[in-house]
């Protein structure tokens, strides 16, 4: 269970989820999922929202230099997921003149774990969440001629059917304390 400092850094990204599924490219299943995502963000305080995984995506492509046409930004991306008991934040640009994210223009890392045994850090966020909303709600600013093709991925599904049932009844036994800062863990049964 997060702490309400981290509680309420997560519910932030409710904002983003209305966002982008409120944008014209989100179809009324996108927009569907979105609601339930947002549930499991209210909750994310309760274990049983650990039994699903979701996604939320906004991306814009040049499809043209992606293919080796030309040079420059070919996609830049705003992710939001929550997979495997973490939930992980990216926003990049990748430019064809360097194989990783191009750190030339805005870049966001983030992730929350809340796995019971974790070597590294729990949380890691570059800043505060609302610089990544506030980027990814300023997408068009980032839009050329060619850079301007608009992908929405909007997903929720059971993370039970991937797990043994002994793992599924562990998550439900199991939360985490988190502290923004420092890590602490709580671990209840």
């Amino acid at each position: 269970m997060p702490d309400s400092e981290t509680y309420n850094q997560i519910l932030k990204l409710k904002k983003y989820v209305d966002f982008v599924a409120g944008l014209e490219h989100s179809t009324a299943e996108d927009k569907t999922k979105a609601e339930e995502i947002k549930l499991l963000i209210e909750n994310i305080d309760k274990p049983e929202c650990f039994l699903k995984s979701w996604w939320v995506g906004l991306d814009i492509f040049d499809y043209n230099i992606q293919g080796g046409r030309g040079s420059g930004i070919y996609w830049r991306k705003w992710w939001v997921s929550f997979e495997l008991d973490s939930l992980v934040i990216e926003a990049e640009s990748y430019h064809s003149d360097d194989p990783g994210y191009c750190v030339d223009y805005y870049h966001y890392n983030g992730g929350i774990f809340f796995e019971k045994d974790i070597k590294g850090e729990r949380i890691y966020l570059d800043n505060d969440l609302d610089d990544f909303i506030n980027d990814a709600m300023n997408y068009k600013s980032y839009m050329t001629e060619a850079l301007n093709e608009i992908e929405v991925d909007i997903d929720v599904w059971n993370k039970v059917k991937h797990q043994t049932e002994s793992e599924s009844q562990d998550i439900v036994k199991y939360s985490v304390k988190i502290n923004l800062g420092n890590s602490q863990i709580d671990e209840r049964d």
